[in-house]
């Protein structure tokens, strides 16, 4: 996957930036102030809504996420769609409407997604070589590598761990993760590979039994912001103040205990 791009002309347009910054607001009524718009990643949903209250307390006003899959959601900003920023769990995503928009200033990274192997079963999954082989093991559900990069690091695992050629005919393709999380919490496969992040928002009696998977081999998924121009209203100064706050040490500690790593 490629990084992030560094725009040799950012420091003009972080200039460009602060002079064009107002404070105005876009106003849908007498003394009324419109939320700030984000096209955010549908699995960053939880987590979206504790940094969005945090921000707000602090002074920052109100956010609201707009939430869909980062490719969708990049492809409306291509096509002009009116968002202050892009909270992407696919940094390809990004990138791609980084360079669309294109983007006020470079995208930056603000956490990192861990992958775990999910079941509703009472087994032990730290033994998770063992069970991806086992005869028990029917179906093993993931996210559509081409679709999404929580199945980019899946596939990556079952090669990097030997395992890819055993598990490929047990495997069931979701379009979405919560489509893979449906078809672990139904039954319909015995073992799952989701965002950490999503079990940490369940209740504790229904988080069954999950193992957080190497690192080394199963790479956590960047979560990339991206400054996009002409926010509605020009507010843009509420922009970049909630772009800078989603990598500040106030966010960190709400970050990693949704379940999320420092970027």
């Amino acid at each position: 996957m490629r990084g992030i791009k560094v725009w040799g002309r950012a420091a003009a347009w972080g200039m460009a930036l602060l002079l064009m910054a107002t404070t105005t607001g876009a106003r849908g009524g007498e003394g009324a102030v419109s939320p700030l718009r984000v096209a955010a990643s549908s699995d960053l949903q939880p987590v979206f809504s504790t940094l969005a209250k945090q921000f707000a307390a602090q002074g920052g006003g109100e956010v609201v996420g707009i939430f869909d899959s980062s490719r969708s959601l990049g492809r409306q900003i291509a096509m002009g769609a009116a968002y202050a920023l892009f909270l992407s769990s696919d940094e390809e995503a990004a990138r791609e409407a980084a360079t669309e928009a294109p983007a006020l200033l470079p995208p930056q990274r603000v956490a990192r997604g861990a992958l775990v192997l999910w079941s509703a079963k009472p087994w032990v999954l730290s033994q998770w070589r063992t069970l991806l082989l086992s005869p028990e093991v029917r179906q093993v559900a993931m996210v559509n590598p081409q679709k999404d990069p929580h199945g980019q690091s899946a596939l990556e695992l079952l090669r990097a761990s030997g395992l890819e050629g055993a598990v490929q005919p047990k495997r069931m393709l979701g379009e979405t993760l919560a489509q893979v999380a449906d078809m672990v919490e139904g039954g319909a496969a015995e073992l799952g590979f989701v965002d950490k992040a999503r079990l940490l928002a369940l209740p504790e009696e229904k988080r069954g039994q999950w193992f957080e998977l190497p690192p080394d081999l199963a790479p956590p998924i960047p979560v990339t912001a991206v400054l996009l121009p002409s926010p509605v209203g020009g507010r843009t100064e509420e922009a970049l103040a909630f772009y800078q706050f989603l990598a500040s040490p106030a966010a960190r500690p709400l970050w990693r205990t949704a379940g999320y790593q420092a970027p």
